[in-house]
């Protein structure tokens, strides 16, 4: 069941980059034909187009692992796609400035085992909040379209380094899970005890409450591989909880943490 997942979403998230890139496609064609239009070479050289794919790898944690994770028993990031298009103006023949649209996948799957764990789970009796002690299995995906603004300064004809910041609106997310192997205290931490153990289980849900706004920081770096293909690398940290600011099942705040490995055709 598991590898069927996989697949499906690995399929959803090719469709995704592909009518990304397929949208932005005719303003692409536009833009470079405009620039062709232009007799000044000097304007022409000083912008750039590009056009950029790849993975993205990493996590969505707490900025501190707190108390109450005892132990990480085993995580396993989802390999995501991203799409971009990135617009820069280059100041001078090492800085410049860009913007960009990148539509971007973040997932992983972790377990921990956690003691006096806040959550809530779903069992026969309906939706039950407590403390929970025991082991819980996450899955994380959540799909972006973000908007990046970047520094970019070259330190040679080869290499360059960018920074700056990111916003990224929530397209699409998921956050479930299941707690087994264990207990959970009802209300509060001496609350009436609910117990699974052996094969039973629990599931939990907290995809509708994944906040629409995320944002953070941004760095990067890119190898000219040809005139037209460039080597690219970028890590983002985003600053704000993902959680919205009125839930508080979860008692920590929670952060994506991605690197990203790619390339970039440059117009």
């Amino acid at each position: 069941m598991y590898i069927l997942d996989l697949i499906n979403m690995f399929k959803t998230m090719i469709n995704n980059i592909a009518i990304f890139i397929l949208g932005f496609v005719l303003l692409i064609t536009n833009t470079v034909e405009v620039l062709s239009q232009n007799k000044n070479d000097n304007i022409k050289e000083s912008f750039e187009i590009q056009i950029q794919a790849g993975t993205t790898i990493g996590g969505t944690s707490p900025m501190i692992v707190p108390a109450e994770i005892q132990k990480i028993k085993s995580y396993s990031p989802d390999f995501n796609g991203f799409g971009a298009v990135q617009f820069t103006k280059w100041v001078t023949d090492k800085y410049g400035l860009s913007l960009g649209l990148c539509l971007e996948n973040k997932g992983m799957q972790a377990e921990a085992n956690v003691k006096s764990y806040l959550t809530e789970i779903i069992n026969k009796d309906g939706k039950v909040s407590g403390y929970w002690t025991g082991d819980v299995t996450t899955d994380t995906k959540i799909t972006y379209l973000s908007l990046p603004v970047l520094a970019h300064y070259k330190l040679s004809e080869r290499w360059g380094v960018n920074s700056g910041l990111f916003l990224s609106v929530k397209i699409n997310s998921e956050f479930e899970g299941k707690v087994s192997n264990g207990y959970l205290r009802e209300g509060t931490p001496v609350g009436k005890k609910i117990s699974f153990e052996g094969e039973q289980y629990a599931t939990y849900d907290f995809s509708k409450n994944i906040r629409t706004i995320n944002y953070g920081v941004q760095i990067g770096g890119q190898w000219k591989a040809t005139e037209s293909l460039l080597i690219m690398s970028k890590f983002a940290f985003g600053l704000n909880n993902i959680f919205e600011k009125d839930f508080k099942t979860i008692s920590f705040n929670m952060y994506t943490v991605y690197l990203s490995l790619g390339a970039a055709y440059v117009f």
